[in-house]
Protein backbone atom coordinates (compact mmCIF):
# COMPACT_ATOMS: atom_id res chain seq x y z
CA UNK A 1 0.00 0.00 0.00
CA UNK A 2 1.33 2.97 -1.20
CA UNK A 3 2.14 5.96 1.55
CA UNK A 4 -0.87 8.35 0.69
CA UNK A 5 -3.00 5.31 0.98
CA UNK A 6 -1.99 3.92 4.17
CA UNK A 7 -2.37 7.84 5.35
CA UNK A 8 -5.86 7.98 3.70
CA UNK A 9 -6.71 4.47 6.04
CA UNK A 10 -5.43 5.68 8.89
CA UNK A 11 -7.96 8.35 8.76
CA UNK A 12 -10.37 6.27 7.85
CA UNK A 13 -9.86 4.03 11.47
CA UNK A 14 -9.32 7.34 13.05
CA UNK A 15 -12.66 8.77 12.04
CA UNK A 16 -14.25 5.35 13.18
CA UNK A 17 -13.05 5.81 16.50
CA UNK A 18 -13.71 8.76 17.22
CA UNK A 19 -17.50 8.68 15.96
CA UNK A 20 -18.15 5.24 17.58
CA UNK A 21 -20.74 7.08 20.13
CA UNK A 22 -22.77 9.33 17.04
CA UNK A 23 -22.64 5.37 15.43
CA UNK A 24 -24.14 3.92 18.37
CA UNK A 25 -26.55 6.43 19.26
CA UNK A 26 -27.47 6.29 15.58
CA UNK A 27 -28.18 2.28 15.87
CA UNK A 28 -29.92 3.19 19.78
CA UNK A 29 -32.46 5.20 17.80
CA UNK A 30 -32.98 2.45 15.74
CA UNK A 31 -32.69 -1.41 18.59
CA UNK A 32 -33.80 0.34 21.05
CA UNK A 33 -31.68 -1.64 23.59
CA UNK A 34 -27.79 -1.40 24.28
CA UNK A 35 -27.03 -5.14 23.38
CA UNK A 36 -28.38 -4.75 19.65
CA UNK A 37 -26.79 -1.65 18.98
CA UNK A 38 -23.81 -2.59 20.14
CA UNK A 39 -23.95 -5.60 17.16
CA UNK A 40 -25.11 -3.12 15.00
CA UNK A 41 -22.52 -0.56 15.31
CA UNK A 42 -19.98 -3.74 15.12
CA UNK A 43 -21.54 -5.58 12.28
CA UNK A 44 -21.50 -1.89 10.42
CA UNK A 45 -17.29 -1.05 11.58
CA UNK A 46 -16.56 -4.42 10.18
CA UNK A 47 -18.28 -4.13 7.22
CA UNK A 48 -17.13 -0.76 6.46
CA UNK A 49 -13.29 -1.85 7.24
CA UNK A 50 -14.00 -4.99 4.84
CA UNK A 51 -15.45 -2.91 2.02
CA UNK A 52 -13.31 0.11 2.29
CA UNK A 53 -11.10 -1.04 -0.51
CA UNK A 54 -14.20 -0.94 -2.88
CA UNK A 55 -15.57 2.60 -1.77
CA UNK A 56 -14.69 4.60 -5.32
CA UNK A 57 -14.63 8.35 -3.54
CA UNK A 58 -12.79 7.92 -0.48
CA UNK A 59 -13.43 11.24 0.73
CA UNK A 60 -17.04 9.91 1.15
CA UNK A 61 -16.34 7.55 3.78
CA UNK A 62 -18.25 9.82 6.21
CA UNK A 63 -21.41 9.40 5.02
CA UNK A 64 -20.65 6.01 3.39
CA UNK A 65 -20.29 4.54 7.22
CA UNK A 66 -23.50 6.26 8.77
CA UNK A 67 -25.33 4.76 5.55
CA UNK A 68 -24.06 1.29 6.54
CA UNK A 69 -24.85 2.01 10.22
CA UNK A 70 -28.54 2.63 9.24
CA UNK A 71 -29.01 -0.41 6.61
CA UNK A 72 -26.92 -3.25 9.02
CA UNK A 73 -29.76 -1.54 11.82
CA UNK A 74 -32.74 -2.07 9.10
CA UNK A 75 -31.38 -5.52 8.61
CA UNK A 76 -30.94 -6.64 11.96
CA UNK A 77 -34.52 -5.76 12.40
CA UNK A 78 -35.96 -7.19 9.45
CA UNK A 79 -34.08 -10.23 10.45
CA UNK A 80 -34.87 -10.16 14.13
CA UNK A 81 -39.01 -9.40 12.92
CA UNK A 82 -39.62 -8.84 16.99
CA UNK A 83 -41.20 -6.60 18.97
CA UNK A 84 -38.00 -4.08 20.09
CA UNK A 85 -38.29 -3.09 23.61
CA UNK A 86 -36.57 -0.12 25.42
CA UNK A 87 -33.72 -0.89 27.42
CA UNK A 88 -33.37 2.15 30.08
CA UNK A 89 -30.22 3.63 30.79
CA UNK A 90 -29.32 2.86 34.68
CA UNK A 91 -26.92 5.61 35.47
CA UNK A 92 -28.33 8.62 38.14
CA UNK A 93 -28.50 11.47 35.46
CA UNK A 94 -30.66 9.48 33.73
CA UNK A 95 -32.95 8.67 36.23
CA UNK A 96 -34.20 12.32 35.84
CA UNK A 97 -35.66 11.87 32.73
CA UNK A 98 -39.26 11.69 32.27
CA UNK A 99 -39.64 8.57 31.47
CA UNK A 100 -43.61 9.02 30.15
CA UNK A 101 -42.05 12.45 27.54
CA UNK A 102 -39.51 9.58 26.48
CA UNK A 103 -41.52 6.52 26.02
CA UNK A 104 -43.84 9.23 24.00
CA UNK A 105 -40.81 10.73 21.56
CA UNK A 106 -39.62 7.32 21.29
CA UNK A 107 -43.60 5.99 19.95
CA UNK A 108 -43.73 8.85 17.57
CA UNK A 109 -40.54 8.71 16.16
CA UNK A 110 -41.38 5.10 15.67
CA UNK A 111 -44.45 6.04 14.19
CA UNK A 112 -43.15 8.23 11.75
CA UNK A 113 -42.85 7.26 7.89
CA UNK A 114 -39.52 5.63 7.52
CA UNK A 115 -38.16 8.27 5.42
CA UNK A 116 -39.29 10.87 8.06
CA UNK A 117 -38.06 8.75 10.68
CA UNK A 118 -34.36 8.37 9.12
CA UNK A 119 -34.02 11.82 8.82
CA UNK A 120 -34.99 12.34 12.27
CA UNK A 121 -32.51 10.05 13.76
CA UNK A 122 -29.22 10.96 11.26
CA UNK A 123 -30.09 14.46 12.64
CA UNK A 124 -30.81 14.53 16.54
CA UNK A 125 -29.34 10.57 17.65
CA UNK A 126 -26.43 10.87 14.84
CA UNK A 127 -25.78 14.60 15.39
CA UNK A 128 -25.33 14.59 11.44
CA UNK A 129 -25.55 17.96 9.36
CA UNK A 130 -28.32 18.43 6.85
CA UNK A 131 -25.76 18.24 4.06
CA UNK A 132 -24.39 14.84 5.35
CA UNK A 133 -28.19 13.55 5.38
CA UNK A 134 -28.70 14.46 2.12
CA UNK A 135 -25.74 12.47 0.64
CA UNK A 136 -26.49 9.69 2.51
CA UNK A 137 -30.37 9.66 1.83
CA UNK A 138 -29.56 11.01 -1.72
CA UNK A 139 -31.62 13.27 -1.37
CA UNK A 140 -31.47 17.51 -2.30
CA UNK A 141 -30.94 19.49 0.57
CA UNK A 142 -33.97 21.10 0.11
CA UNK A 143 -36.42 18.11 0.68
CA UNK A 144 -34.36 16.74 3.49
CA UNK A 145 -35.07 20.32 5.14
CA UNK A 146 -38.81 19.84 4.03
CA UNK A 147 -39.19 16.45 5.48
CA UNK A 148 -36.96 16.70 8.52
CA UNK A 149 -40.04 20.20 9.46
CA UNK A 150 -42.48 17.97 8.19
CA UNK A 151 -41.54 15.33 11.02
CA UNK A 152 -40.77 17.96 13.88
CA UNK A 153 -44.53 19.32 13.13
CA UNK A 154 -45.84 15.81 13.45
CA UNK A 155 -44.05 14.81 16.28
CA UNK A 156 -45.40 18.45 18.37
CA UNK A 157 -48.87 17.16 17.46
CA UNK A 158 -48.27 14.39 18.82
CA UNK A 159 -46.01 14.94 21.60
CA UNK A 160 -46.63 18.54 22.54
CA UNK A 161 -44.79 21.60 22.04
CA UNK A 162 -41.59 20.05 24.29
CA UNK A 163 -40.17 18.76 20.66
Amino acid sequence: MSTEKQKEYELFLDYIENHSDKFYRLAFSYMKNEHDALDVVQDAVYKGIKSYDQLKNKEHYKTWLYRIVVNTALTHLKKNKRVVLVDYLHDEEDKSIDLDRYIDLHEAIGNLKEEHRMIIQLRYFADLKIEDISKIMKMNINTVKTKLYSALSVLRNYVGDEV
